[in-house]
């Protein structure tokens, strides 16, 4: 069900929009969202909406909150169906907020209770649980909640019995059809569970979840956690759902009761049981910043969380019959996977390059010594290779290398769709002849990818320029309306944002270098599109086709390609259709799209009268995407 904008109120919203204008000042004192740094004041204008540095991500919070406020108001005007405010009580849905407790500071529990009093959204329930934290004080304050405020109840419980223990007893008295959590010391901001009832309410969803920031030491809001639309694979890799997390109830009850052996990695545990159970269409992602978390993201986890959230993963893979070892990554809060192979297919590996024929061969034997995985085919491709013949022929090399060479007049496209057609292989890899990979194992590596999980038809790995520095890999569609390759120029080892350059994770798009994919999806999207000239866009072009078919794109960080060459190929190219330059679902749309990945956050967010975005039944995640503009491919028919 799609939701519609309201015709008849136009000259409502052309006096919102009035008001609005005119009060669009960032605050220039402390106040619950942030505060403007007084010695970068003047480098800040305050009437300005150009994007901010992600270490001022303060200055920019100052004037993101209040522009989200704005966004709810006109959000209440226009959307179809909205519900929130005092008209909430008694005729919405009731959201059953819960929150453990052991042993609080006092000040930070009674900060986090006021966050929910605070809220817009007033049909709620707050199920306060004392996990035997044996304070007189505490259960003093509590008793004083619950007698302030009738949607506030309490639990008691007499010994500690961790945070599944606490969480199982409050879904058993909890009376709200969507049910959520909220930690001792964090806080919501006011409109959080209005957009995130209404993103479950008017949008359908069974599960919905936000960015959030972190609270420092002086209280300041710090480190932004923007987060990709739901991304199965990052799951696996990282807890990249954390808060807030809501969820129908009906929906909790097929995963409840949780599991005590998880409680160190409670977040993490009921984001996995609800994909298993639900399937991953179940996860919806809204991207506002919503939940001030105490303490850091993603740092790393101790020997006990570790173990917990190792286990949990396992057990995961095992209940949905996938093989596959679980490794922690040292000193982050992350995994990776070790895919244990049930078939040896045959990979059909085309080369290509400006080298000549004997350069080629020459590569192509050093690409041998570096893999030991042994069902493969290596074709070598290109245009005057010196074979001294016209056309395209195929001519046999030592081994199991064979050439294939085309007038030089053939678009790049044809040259790969051609030896596409010719190899023999259930699976295609497409190489540039300036880098080799690092370890003999990369085959082995991005087979398991793509045959770990369901739909995933390209994998694609991370390129590393001479001075040891990411060049390509992962890409981000829309930065400067470009096609960009995430992490550019961060070392080889650097995690980067939020740990993103060290997990293996969905993403839109990968670079054709390393390209691994399924030759029958290839088949079924009729190839590249030969009117493409461009390494990056023939490689955007055929996963956002493949995404359109329901089939997902993989980037893994674990392969490594050393460029041995210089390689003068353009970082950035402009991208073929206008659908790619909107909020890349691997992306987040809070980031700047200007400047590179990950670098600065979006000055237009903190524009009052800038989009809603809330059109939730609308919304595509990273599988799913609308299909880009029809192109005609060559010798196929027009789809």
């Amino acid at each position: 069900m799609s939701r519609q904008l309201c015709g008849n109120r136009n000259s409502t919203l052309d006096n919102l929009q009035v008001q609005l204008r005119s009060a669009y000042t960032l605050p220039n004192q402390a106040s619950e969202m942030g505060r403007l740094d007084a010695s970068q004041a003047d480098a800040w204008p305050l009437k300005s909406a150009s994007d901010v540095p992600l270490q001022m991500y303060g200055n920019w919070a100052a004037g993101y909150f209040p522009a989200l406020r704005d966004r709810i108001r006109r959000a209440r005007l226009l959307c179809s169906g909205w519900v929130s405010g005092a008209a909430a009580l008694g005729q919405a849905e009731t959201v059953s907020v819960i929150m453990h407790l052991f042993r609080p500071q006092l000040e930070q529990f009674k900060e986090a209770v006021r966050s929910i009093l605070n809220q817009s959204y007033e049909d709620w329930e707050l199920i306060l649980v004392d996990d035997g934290s044996a304070s007189l004080d505490l259960s003093t304050q509590i008793q004083a909640f619950c007698q302030q405020d009738q949607r506030i109840r309490a639990i008691s419980r007499p010994a500690r019995g961790g945070t599944a223990a606490a969480f199982n007893d409050a879904v058993e008295i909890a009376t709200g059809t969507m049910v959520t959590s909220l930690g001792q010391a964090d806080r919501l901001v006011d409109v959080a569970l209005e957009v995130m009832a209404n993103a479950i309410m008017v949008g359908q969803h069974v599960a919905a979840y936000c960015d959030e920031d972190s609270i420092d030491a002086e209280g300041e809001l710090v480190e932004p956690w923007l987060k990709t639309d739901f991304n199965p694979r990052l799951l696996l890799a990282q807890d990249c759902v954390g808060h807030l997390l809501v969820v129908r109830r009906d929906a909790l009850t097929q995963i409840w009761p949780l599991e005590p052996d998880y409680d160190e990695v409670h977040s993490l545990a009921l984001a996995l049981g609800l994909t298993e159970a639900l399937g991953n269409a179940a996860m919806h992602h809204v991207a506002e910043i919503l939940y001030h978390r105490r303490g850091h993201a993603m740092r790393p986890l101790g020997p006990a969380a570790a173990a917990a959230a190792k286990a949990c993963i396992a057990a995961h893979l095992q209940r949905r019959g996938l093989q596959a070892n679980v490794h922690a990554v040292p000193g982050t809060a992350c995994f990776e996977l070790e895919w244990r192979l049930s078939q040896r297919p045959m990979v059909s590996v085309i080369v290509t390059g400006g080298r000549r024929s004997h350069d080629l061969v020459a590569f192509a034997t050093a690409l041998q010594g570096r893999t030991h995985y042994r069902r493969i085919e290596i074709l070598l491709a290109g245009h005057n290779l010196g074979l001294g013949e016209c056309g395209h022929a195929l001519h046999e090399a030592p081994g199991t290398i064979r050439m294939l060479e085309l007038a030089a007049a053939s678009p790049p496209a044809a040259l790969l769709n051609k030896a596409a057609s010719i190899v023999r292989g259930d699976y295609l890899l497409f190489l540039h002849d300036t880098g080799l990979p690092r370890s003999a194992n990369w085959l082995d590596v991005l087979l398991g990818e793509i045959h770990g999980e369901d739909r995933v038809a390209v994998v694609g790995c991370k390129h590393l320029a001479l001075d040891n520095t990411i060049r390509g890999g992962a890409i981000a569609l829309g930065i400067d309306g470009l096609a960009t390759p995430m992490h550019a120029g961060l070392n080889a080892t650097d995690p980067g944002y939020m740990c993103r350059a060290a997990c293996a994770q969905d993403v839109s798009v990968v670079s054709l270098d390393g390209l691994l994919c399924r030759r029958d999806a290839f088949r079924n999207v009729g190839g590249f599109d030969e009117g493409v000239m461009d390494d990056i866009l023939l490689a955007a072009d055929l996963c956002r086709r493949l995404c359109a078919e329901g089939y997902r794109t993989i980037w893994t960080p674990a392969v490594l390609i050393d460029h041995t060459v210089p390689d003068e190929r353009p970082l950035q190219i402009e991208v073929l259709h206008m659908e790619w330059t909107t909020a890349d679902p691997a992306y987040n749309v809070n980031f700047a799209r200007h400047g590179g990945t990950f670098q600065a956050l979006n000055g237009k967010r903190l524009d009052p009268t800038g989009d809603i975005n809330y059109n939730f039944p609308g919304k595509a995640g990273i599988v799913g995407r609308p299909r880009p503009p029809t192109r005609v491919m060559a010798g196929n028919a027009e789809r």
